[in-house]
């Protein structure tokens, strides 16, 4: 597994943390930095547009025997309800529960020949995006890209975990502005050494 780079974009489009983990990459100017975080924030907000939302409840009036639908994005499966219903077919994780799964709608990854971009969304609109080598996450051949899928998010949520512990966590830390803050990077430097 090659863990190339690891971006986090503030929810206003803003890069607030850039790291190029693999010494081999070429490095880009800081404005290009900039825009390359700026596009992936316009990309992911028009994909979320696109993508179903993740609980459509329409509740019917009163004495209508109207049905309820749910659509789930994560398999943009389509559930029937009666209003006299108690069990869900088709549920996926996080449907019913945003909650607990964040990054239901938008583009959650891209895969390319040469690289794959993986992006985890946290519930304040904080996105966090890693970019790997084509064969994925723990050298997965490639051919399982919802395994690859679901490591990278294992490991995007750990990076959130870190995040939360060490930045947010920071007195000296504010909102929004670009992070830098040693414990953290030495932190994310540490998981991604035990990944490789």
């Amino acid at each position: 597994m090659t863990i190339y780079s690891l971006y986090i974009i503030n929810k206003a489009g803003g890069l607030v943390y850039q790291n190029d983990v693999n010494p081999g990459l070429s490095r880009l100017s800081a404005n290009e930095y900039l825009v390359m975080a700026g596009t992936l924030h316009c990309v992911f907000a028009i994909a979320s547009k696109l993508t179903p939302t993740a609980l459509k409840v329409s509740t019917p009036s009163l004495g209508s025997s109207a049905t309820s639908s749910i659509t789930s994005a994560s398999n943009n499966s389509i559930s029937q309800l009666n209003s006299n219903s108690t069990i869900l077919s088709n549920y996926s994780k996080g449907a019913l529960n945003p909650i607990s799964n964040s990054n239901t709608s938008g583009l959650r990854s891209v895969d390319t020949k040469f690289f794959s971009i993986y992006i985890f969304q946290s519930i304040t609109g904080l996105k966090f995006i890693l970019i790997t080598s084509p064969n994925g996450i723990s050298g997965n051949s490639g051919g399982d890209l919802n395994k690859n899928a679901e490591l990278a998010e294992s490991v995007l949520r750990r990076i959130y975990s870190i995040y939360s512990d060490y930045v947010m966590k920071n007195p000296f830390y504010s909102l929004d502005m670009p992070i830098r803050v040693d414990l953290f990077d030495q932190k994310v430097t540490e998981l991604i050494k035990s990944l490789s």
